[in-house]
C-alpha cells in the first residue's frame, strides 16, 4: 500500500487524492503541517530532501516527489493513462527530477531579476532514495 505525505490545503496533493480515489487504489495518508515545519524534520527530508509535499512512499521504501510525476506514475497502465504511451522504467523518477530543475530553473530566473548574481541556488540531492 502507498502512503502519501500529504497537505489537506496543498492543491498538489489534492491531484493525487483525486486520482487515488478515481483508482480505487487503498493509500494511507499522513498529514503533515508545512507551516509547523513538519516537512524539514531528519525523518522527512530523509524521504524527500527537498522537503515538499506531496510526497508517495511505495512499500518499498522508496519516494517519489512532484505532483506531476506522480500523477503519471499512478495514471500508468489505468483507464487514465490509456492515451498516454507507457513510460519506460525509472522514467518516473527522471520526470520527477526534470519537474524539480525546471521549478529550479524558474525561480532562479525570478531571483537573478530582483538580485543578480548572488542568488542561483541547485538542488543538492534528488528525489527518488531507495530504503536503507
Amino acid at each position: 500500500m502507498y502512503t502519501l505525505y500529504d497537505n489537506l490545503d496543498s492543491g498538489n496533493g489534492y491531484k493525487i487524492r483525486l486520482l487515488l480515489a478515481q483508482l480505487q487504489q487503498p493509500y494511507h495518508r499522513v498529514e503533515l503541517d508545512i507551516l509547523r515545519g513538519a516537512t524539514r524534520t531528519p525523518q522527512f527530508l530523509a524521504k524527500n530532501p527537498n522537503g515538499r509535499i506531496p510526497t508517495l512512499e511505495f512499500e518499498d521504501g522508496q519516494c517519489l516527489a512532484e505532483s506531476n510525476a506522480i500523477l503519471c506514475y499512478l495514471a500508468e497502465g489505468s483507464a487514465f493513462g490509456a492515451a498516454v504511451p507507457r513510460m519506460a522504467s525509472g522514467s518516473a523518477t527522471t520526470l520527477a527530477i526534470r519537474i524539480m530543475l525546471k521549478k529550479c530553473l524558474e525561480n532562479n530566473m525570478k531571483m537573478w531579476a530582483l538580485d543578480p548574481p548572488n542568488t542561483l541556488r541547485m538542488p543538492t540531492s534528488f528525489v527518488l532514495l531507495s530504503a536503507e
